[in-house]
């Protein structure tokens, strides 16, 4: 049986089921060239895999062992990064606790204040928490009520009076030292 087909790649009619092959030397010579040319390539190939694969596994096994050393070094340093870390956080913590608030203290000294009792000068030691005040109230009676103020404060540790005097509008003028508890400059 014989399939032909047009130019227009009708199929035409059926005679029976072979095909011819075209019978030109030169499309054989071509083919056997391109079948000679295929299996020279896929021997080269595959002989090129298996001489770089013998080639480079050594190069290969040493990359991979510097490659486990390097994480191996990077896990250590971590490790070491973690440690010094957690000490600046131990550090951080204890500043943080110890940390003094100067504001705190404008506050204390509003808390134990008489009303009629004004400060000319203060001066603050942090260190030794000493507050040194010059201080001026409207009469004796209104600096012993200061002074009572003072001592019935529980952030007030001691304090001590020193110079009273007469001022020409019978107001009374006085040194006054107090010294704080450290709770009062530590939040």
């Amino acid at each position: 049986m014989a399939i032909s087909i047009d130019q227009k790649g009708y199929i035409g009619g059926v005679s029976g089921l072979t095909f011819e092959r075209p019978t030109s030397p030169k499309i054989k010579i071509i083919g056997k060239i391109l079948w000679v040319l295929t299996v020279i390539l896929v021997i080269v190939t595959g002989s090129l895999y298996f001489w770089l694969n013998f080639r480079l596994s050594p190069q290969i096994s040493s990359i991979e062992q510097e490659i486990e050393t390097l994480n191996a070094n990077q896990k250590v340093l971590q490790a070491q990064q973690f440690v010094v870390l957690q000490s600046q956080l131990r550090s951080l913590r204890t500043i943080l606790e110890n940390h003094i608030y100067g504001s705190n203290l404008l506050n204390f000294l509003e808390s134990i204040t008489h009303p009629q009792v004004r400060f000319e000068s203060i001066n603050v030691d942090l260190v030794t928490r000493k507050i040194s005040l010059s201080s001026e109230a409207a009469s004796f009676n209104v600096a012993a009520e200061q002074l009572k103020i003072l001592e019935a404060n529980s952030m007030v540790d001691d304090f001590s009076v020193s110079d009273f005097k007469t001022g020409q509008t019978g107001s009374i003028s006085f040194g006054l030292v107090i010294n704080f508890s450290g709770e009062v400059i530590k939040k």
